[in-house]
């Protein structure tokens, strides 16, 4: 990457998303460039394109302390937004500016059927050869093979089909691969098998978009799961995420809840593509609005009518996925115990102090199948803060890494307490005195120096009540835990106390259990140890 880099500019978001991975500003970015490219093939970048290529197309640097200087920041993308939100302007512009940074670069791109691929890559082309850079391009198209070739260095842009081993032996520099919600399993493994090995040697990027799709969309549900958690726990080399889409609650109802026409009118504010700015007539005649952006709420409107005379029920869900950006398996039994904004403005900025005893507290689920471990601390007349642990795993080669405790089995926790204890002061152990968390408890009684504080059946609902209250009046606090959270938003409330529907909710019982074994544990004795949870 021997291109000069334009300075990097920071762009403001009309709405902003609600996954995305932040700007390094120590590195310089080829995202400028890519938006002066944008205009040149008519398509200037709205805030949110300009976001995600600032953010995706970063390099390495020493001032950031970066591994590699010079290499791109991240390898792996995925975009995910409305329809209508601009997902093929991005990957035009993209197209050109590799095609001109790397002689002879190898671009490919696929959907997940034949046909639509070609129509994609029709598009992009269609693009470059409407624009100023129509002469420096030549354009084959075939039955057997398409080509898009820049005549000066011969970089190529090239279509493949999922179901195709097309870029085996390839030494890809840029992969797109768009409608992601439609690939199955095999295809996934097909695709990368294709271009994951190569990327160790072209130092290319594979940068994946769609909207979001379905319970089977096997590809795009792992991508998202994968990038939420990569967000969420601060990760800034090799994988990028970016996620447009409505919040669990619009005006504090949950999605689920809303009348059609306020569900309606929460995608045309919620949209990126829409122009928010007061007295702005939108876009007319095919054209962008005077501030670049390019979808009329119109438009939407039309598309709600189109898309629910069958069936209204099912036509709701399909348009809260185009123009939502939410899948239906993604909303099911979301937030109903927790207000998500709540348990958003409730994340820690400072964590459990040096020095300090803790509480930890252990929720096993009630199969037994899962636990997951949570400390916990209150200073005098201060908020409570818990937070989910790390501790050394040994890996299959023999490493050890560190991973949240949050984990399968019950075996792994007595030796993780004991862990906890031999760095930490722990006064106490909270456990539920109930089904498979009984003989959990029986097991920590055997440790020694170990006090265990058995929650009861009858006392649980209180210790779930409190740490539901305390969230709400702002007197709880937890650290930033993708496990933790994946729990809250899962959990039902019923019977007074956290409830499973479906996936487990063990770390946040955990953090229940950790505040309640806080507040009735033993007094501390006046001296104690460092605690620490790596």
């Amino acid at each position: 990457m021997t291109a000069e880099l334009l300075e990097q500019r920071s762009s403001s978001f009309v709405v902003p998303p609600r996954w995305a991975t932040p700007r390094t500003p120590e590195r310089p970015s080829y995202g400028p460039i890519v938006a002066k490219a944008s205009a040149l093939v008519g398509r200037p970048f709205m805030p949110h394109q300009r976001e995600i290529v600032d953010v995706f197309l970063e390099v390495q640097s020493e001032e950031a302390g970066d591994p590699e200087p010079g290499e791109w920041a991240y390898d792996d993308g995925t975009g995910t937004l409305e329809r209508r939100a601009g997902k093929t302007a991005i990957q035009s512009p993209l197209v050109t500016h590799r095609a001109e940074l790397i002689d002879r670069a190898r671009m490919f791109m696929a959907a997940h059927k034949g046909d639509i691929t070609r129509r994609r890559w029709l598009d992009i082309t269609e693009d470059i050869l409407s624009s100023p850079l129509r002469d420096q391009v030549t354009r084959k198209v075939s039955i057997s093979h398409e080509e898009l070739r820049w005549k000066r260095n011969n970089s190529t842009l090239i279509p493949f089909a999922a179901n195709e081993d097309a870029m085996h032996s390839e030494t890809p520099h840029l992969v797109l691969i768009d409608e992601l919600w439609a690939f199955s399993e095999e295809q996934k493994r097909v695709v990368e098998a294709g271009y994951v090995p190569a990327f160790a040697t072209s130092s290319g990027q594979a940068l994946k978009m769609s909207t979001q799709g379905t319970e089977r969309s096997y590809w795009l549900n792992a991508e998202t799961k994968a990038g939420r958690r990569a967000v969420e726990r601060g990760v800034r080399l090799g994988k990028f995420y970016y996620e447009h889409s409505l919040p669990d609650r619009v005006g504090g109802v949950l999605l689920k809840d809303l009348d059609d026409d306020a569900l309606v009118q929460a995608c045309i504010e919620n949209h990126p593509a829409v122009c928010h700015r007061p007295g702005c007539p939108g876009p007319r005649q095919g054209r962008p609005c005077a501030h670049g952006f390019t979808v009329r709420p119109a438009a939407i409107r039309s598309a709600w009518s189109t898309m629910t005379q069958g069936d209204p029920a099912l036509g709701r869900l399909e348009f809260l996925r185009a123009y939502g950006n939410r899948s239906a398996a993604d909303l099911s039994g979301a937030w109903l115990a927790i207000d998500e904004a709540v348990w958003t403005r409730q994340h820690d900025t400072v964590g459990i102090p040096e020095g300090a005893p803790v509480a930890l507290g252990v929720w096993v689920d009630e199969d037994g199948q899962d636990a997951a471990l949570s400390a916990a601390f209150r200073g005098p007349d201060g908020p409570m803060r818990v937070e989910i642990p790390q501790t050394p795993v040994t890996q299959g080669d023999g490493a050890s890494r560190l991973e949240p405790t949050v984990r399968e089995g019950l075996r792994w926790i007595a030796g993780v307490v004991r862990h906890i204890a031999a760095t930490s002061t722990v006064r106490t152990v909270a456990v539920a005195n109930t089904k498979a968390a009984r003989d959990v408890a029986d097991e920590l009684d055997a440790v020694d120096g170990l006090h265990v504080t058995r929650v009861s059946q009858a006392d649980l609902p209180a210790a779930c009540s409190r740490h539901r209250t305390a969230l709400e009046d702002g007197s709880w606090f937890h650290r930033v835990s993708v496990e933790a959270t994946e729990a809250a938003k899962a959990a039902d409330w019923q019977r007074h106390q956290w409830a499973r529907p479906g996936e487990s909710i063990s770390a946040l019982g955990a953090q229940t259990l950790a505040g309640w074994g806080f507040d009735h544990a033993p007094e501390p004795e006046e001296t104690y140890g460092r605690f620490v949870i790596g």
